[in-house]
């Protein structure tokens, strides 16, 4: 895994909310590693639903979409009756691409990099939630000031 790669993973590992509010509620579990030993970037659950989410940071490819699907059908064979989403994550997604995932068995979100998801970050001051580095107001509480160190506070 590539240090930008590493850097993207360490977001979404210590703040979750980046990726969407419902992330707020949901237990994690970076690198899942299944009963047929493959493994899963991240698994976000609860008792009632299993997100797959797999981090790239070049562009979200067939093979990143084949791996989401065998996690998200390990998880339907390990955990039945849960509902089940995926999220892919990566630079960009092709049309074609983003066709084929919306006809799978599965209901999928994708994000782009930088500007669905911050690979780079600063925390506000105030509130203490991450930011995009870009941004001059914290989107959680419009303060002005900020930490420049993401990793100096981990929620």
């Amino acid at each position: 895994m590539s240090r930008k790669e590493y850097d993207i993973h360490e977001i979404v590992k210590n703040y979750p909310y980046l990726l969407g509010s419902e992330f707020e509620n949901l237990n994690l579990k970076h690198e899942r590693i299944y009963e047929d030993r493959t493994r899963a970037d991240f698994v976000f659950g609860s008792n009632d639903i299993s997100v797959v989410v797999e981090v790239k940071r070049g562009k979200v490819d067939g093979k990143m979409l084949v791996q989401a699907l065998h996690y998200l059908d390990n998880e339907r064979r390990e955990n039945p009756g849960k509902k089940l989403k995926g999220m892919l994550i990566g630079s960009h997604v092709s049309n074609t691409l983003r066709n084929e995932i919306m006809r799978s068995d599965y209901k999928f979100e994708i994000k782009i990099l930088d500007i669905d998801v911050p690979t780079k970050v600063k925390i506000c001051d105030k509130c203490r939630r991450a930011n995009a580095l870009s941004n001059s107001i914290c989107k959680y509480c419009r303060s002005r000031k900020f930490i420049l160190d993401p990793f100096l506070f981990h929620q």
